[in-house]
């Protein structure tokens, strides 16, 4: 376990620098933490944690364990699915921007004050933010789960300073800017690594968001395959698994209608380049 945590850490740090992190723990598995580990090349190393991120295992997986039943995120969790429908029929202009203004307002939501029993006065600014998840964290049981939270704290922080940069400065990393995304701003870089670190952002304050509800209280909780936390709730109910196959269904349906277009759009080019040999003939 230990060990574990200290290959996660690792990890992460050497990915700080590119506002990039680890998938959360639910969504690892031993093996992935060795083979990330194995990876030399940074941008490999991104490249392939995006591969892994934006699986629609994975996103399913999220919203159904987590989005759906934290406040926060209840007021925004259908446009993170539309965006994520968006990003598997290769629409990425619109997920990577309906998933930046969704993680403002759950940002927000998380601060309001029906949602947070620290943050009384709802002060929203980046101090008060970060403030709020070093109150939440004086609350978690045990130590291994202290210092895997305490990584996801510095994290969060990392992605909050980046995405509320003032673009009057140079952005650490292009296009992935609050400011820049709702303005429109400086022709912002759409990518698909800005669009899975949107998602790890959020997949970050998740986590800290279950550990405030108190959620982390129990150590069994935390041992999945001997390892820092468990892989999800285990209360999938006939309800869970039916949002669960619905859901694939509609990412994969994505999947397969970009298949169709390209093919389309294929055809219709040979198909102009036929009349135009005929026309010169």
């Amino acid at each position: 376990m230990n060990n574990e945590l200290k290959m996660i850490t690792t990890l992460n740090q050497r990915l700080k620098g590119h506002g990039f992190c680890l998938p959360i723990a639910s969504l690892l598995i031993q093996k992935d933490i060795e083979a990330y580990c194995d990876i030399k090349n940074d941008e490999d190393l991104i490249k392939q944690i995006t591969i892994k991120t934006m699986l629609p295992y994975s996103r399913i997986m999220q919203i159904i364990s987590r989005y759906e039943h934290l406040k926060p995120f209840q007021k925004t969790n259908h446009f993170i699915v539309s965006a994520l429908r968006s990003y598997y029929f290769e629409e990425y202009e619109s997920a990577q921007i309906m998933l930046l203004l969704s993680l403002e307002s759950i940002l927000q939501q998380w601060l309001s004050k029906e949602n947070n029993k620290f943050n009384k006065q709802y002060d929203w600014n980046i101090f008060t933010l970060k403030k709020n998840i070093t109150e939440i964290l004086k609350n978690t049981p045990t130590h291994h789960i202290r210092n895997l939270l305490n990584n996801y704290k510095e994290i969060c922080n990392q992605y909050i300073d980046i995405f509320f940069k003032d673009t009057r400065e140079q952005t650490v990393i292009a296009g992935f800017n609050r400011h820049q995304t709702a303005h429109f701003l400086h022709d912002v870089p759409i990518s698909q690594e800005n669009i899975a670190r949107a998602c790890l952002f959020l997949d970050i304050i998740s986590e800290l968001i279950y550990c405030q509800e108190n959620k982390y209280n129990n150590i069994s909780r935390f041992t999945y395959f001997d390892s820092v936390i468990e892989k999800h709730p285990p209360d999938i109910n006939k309800e869970r698994l039916q949002n669960y196959v619905n859901l694939e269904a509609d990412f994969m349906s994505c999947v397969q209608a970009d298949i169709m277009r390209k093919n389309c759009i294929e055809t219709n080019k040979k198909w102009l380049r036929s009349i135009k040999l005929h026309e010169t003939v």
